[in-house]
């Protein structure tokens, strides 16, 4: 069997090739950004380790009598630039990941194309996968038989639309990028903390004498990098693929497939006699 796509013919076999190599660079692609999600936790608990550890060496220690005698006033700023370091961890984490998967979701067109080719139907492999996860969730009503009436070619273009917007779903990283914004506003909490600490106890006056300089180098590096971590985790939010709203979908499957007549409009039979 022969498949036109509107440029050369694809016989099965070299669909079949042609469709695992494209898997192939998509395994690749989900296994790098597994590989990075791990590497990124390691190097924030890393972080945390080392500053926390800082943080109680710093903030007390044991006199020649044994006894617990209070330490640097200013301690608590490991803290704050332990948050602000896990920020810019956040943002070339969630910058490369959300790269890695518009590589991924350009690619599902094409495997939409194979897998036509191959005879999948239409309700698993990637396109099953685009109508139940995506479309189906969103549309109600009668647009759901519409949906499932789409032939291939308009099923591959929804697919190049939703991906030309980015909006063909996020795969799982809405969770983790929801997960990095509610840290982020916990840093924020630890800047607070941090503010009270040093104003009820008096400390803003001390906090330019010289030996205070290098902690003081960290409180307020570490507060430009939450707010630079905040700004720049929703800057990826919105420009990188997410979830489409039932309006666009709505818009795209009006300007592919037939307009169907709606329940509040029933077919009434006109009267030759009027």
């Amino acid at each position: 069997m022969e498949y036109n796509n509107g440029m050369c013919d694809i016989k099965e076999e070299n669909a079949r090739t042609l469709l695992g190599i494209v898997e192939q660079r998509r395994q690749h692609w989900s296994t790098a950004i597994s590989t990075l999600n791990g590497f990124a936790v390691t190097v924030i608990l890393a972080i945390w380790t080392f500053f926390i550890k800082s943080f109680v060496d710093d903030s007390s220690y044991l006199n020649s009598s044994g006894n617990t005698v209070k330490g640097q006033p200013f301690a608590f700023s490991y803290i704050v630039f332990a948050s602000g370091l896990s920020c810019v961890v956040f943002i070339f984490w969630r910058w490369y990941a959300k790269y890695l998967d518009i590589n991924i979701a350009s690619l599902y067109p094409e495997i939409m194309r194979y897998e036509s080719i191959l005879g999948v139907k239409s309700d698993t492999g990637i396109s099953g996968y685009i109508l139940n996860n995506i479309f189906k969730n969103k549309i109600n009503g009668n647009r759901r038989s519409d949906i499932e009436e789409l032939n291939d070619e308009q099923r591959i273009s929804l697919a190049n639309q939703l991906v030309d917007v980015k909006r063909i779903g996020t795969r799982g990283h809405q969770k983790i990028d929801n997960l990095c914004l509610i840290a982020i506003f916990l840093f924020f909490v630890i800047i607070g903390i941090d503010f009270l600490y040093t104003w009820e106890n008096g400390l803003l006056g001390k906090m330019f004498e010289f030996y205070n300089y290098p902690l003081l180098f960290l409180k307020f590096m570490g507060y430009l990098l939450i707010i630079v971590g905040l700004v720049g985790e929703i800057l990826i939010i919105i420009n990188y693929q997410r979830e489409p709203g039932k309006r666009l979908l709505e818009k795209m499957l009006n300007n592919i497939a037939p307009k169907i007549k709606s329940e509040e409009a029933p077919n009434v039979e006109e009267n030759p006699l009027i």
